[in-house]
């Protein structure tokens, strides 16, 4: 489907949506979903080397599209659905669409299609991150990353101590999104949870920075999954155990953010035609606003598909960028400067300057 079609999807989506909530007579207001969308343009220019990869060209893409209807359907539950349309995808494709009861003040329970509660920079927002792309490790080691990082399931969360303290766990298909278990295999069930601490919050007017710390968990056992082929080596379907955790932090204060996060995933496979892998990495982030509107930025990142062989994806980034907060994140502009580099693989090098724009309604 060509790329106008997406977007005109999306746009007609969004355009029935507001017709029905002109119409005050028919639906109840009440019921009448809230409804808001961004767009992300990118420009992209390499200087790649000749056995380069990782890279997919010059040129100017559509990196996400998104309508997004928020509403409430009874008296403590909420809902959300989210579509999105990218220059990648053959056609919009449904993130989230989940229901929320939240009729108890100590935890929120969530049913549906979304992100399962692994990884600090992957439960951030697209809109809100403060890089161009996400990290290596959020794009290739949180569970379901290959499969828009969405899963189908249930989750419980909430906050305690005035949210000093953070919690949440779920059980979900494991099979990604838009997906259910194949009726010919056993489920690759994923329990996934996480907890969150705030030992401080930032006060710069007394001096005080704000602190975070969480960590991650996710195990299932899995039986002939095909969507682990950013960590696998191989084609064929992957039957064994697959554990994951991550531990992350954030310091923020006046300004500046450092944020720090690591994951390492080790998965064990039950047949001999596929080795066991033992995947991690992590990246450091350091952001400042020099002004309201002007904040540069600094990111370390590294990937290891597998920490005990060389492999040609191995990953040892750095990027310079910069970002104009014309009116926030509604209307924001960005820029960077990365430099790809892969172990001994020189041929494999590759310099990346990209800009977005952001704009959001």
């Amino acid at each position: 489907m060509p790329l106008k079609a997406h977007i005109g999807i999306l746009l007609i989506l969004g355009a029935f949506v507001s017709a029905a909530a002109a119409d005050q007579q028919a639906i109840p207001k009440s019921l009448i979903p809230d409804v808001s969308a961004y767009i992300q343009v990118r420009g992209t220019y390499g200087n790649i080397g000749p056995a380069a990869k990782t890279f997919t060209g010059d040129g100017f893409q559509i990196r996400r599209a998104k309508v997004i209807l928020t509403g409430t359907a009874a008296d403590h539950v909420t809902y959300r659905f989210q579509f999105v349309g990218r220059s990648d995808l053959p056609s919009p494709q449904l993130q989230d669409a989940y229901v929320v009861y939240d009729r108890f003040t100590f935890a929120q329970i969530v049913a549906g299609q979304m992100v399962p509660p692994f990884g600090r920079e992957r439960l951030t927002p697209d809109w809100q991150i403060d890089t161009i792309e996400r990290s290596l490790i959020s794009n290739n080691l949180v569970p379901s990353s290959q499969t828009l990082a969405r899963d189908i399931g249930i989750e419980a969360k909430g906050d305690v101590l005035n949210t000093y303290f953070e919690y949440a766990v779920g059980l979900y298909n494991g099979t990604g999104a838009n997906t259910i278990p194949s009726h010919n295999t056993n489920s690759n069930f994923l329990t996934v949870a996480r907890v969150v601490g705030t030992p401080l919050k930032e006060n710069a007017a007394n001096g005080v920075p704000g602190i975070g710390i969480g960590t991650s968990v996710s195990y299932r056992k899995a039986y002939g999954l095909t969507n682990l082929s950013n960590i696998i080596n191989s084609s064929l379907p992957f039957t064994g155990t697959d554990f994951r955790y991550n531990i992350d932090g954030e310091i923020t204060y006046n300004g500046f953010t450092f944020i720090g996060e690591y994951i390492r995933a080790i998965l064990t496979s039950a047949e001999a035609k596929i080795k066991s892998v033992t995947s991690d990495g992590y990246y450091l982030q350091a952001a400042y606003f020099v002004t309201r509107y002007i904040q540069p930025i600094v990111e370390y990142q590294t990937f290891n598909p597998d920490t005990y062989a060389e492999s040609s994806k191995n990953a040892k980034w750095l990027t310079a960028g910069l970002n104009y907060y014309i009116a926030g994140n509604k209307f924001k502009l960005m820029a960077d400067y990365t430099f790809e580099r892969f172990g001994k693989l020189e041929a494999n090098n590759t310099d990346i300057a990209r800009i977005q724009l952001q704009v959001m309604f």
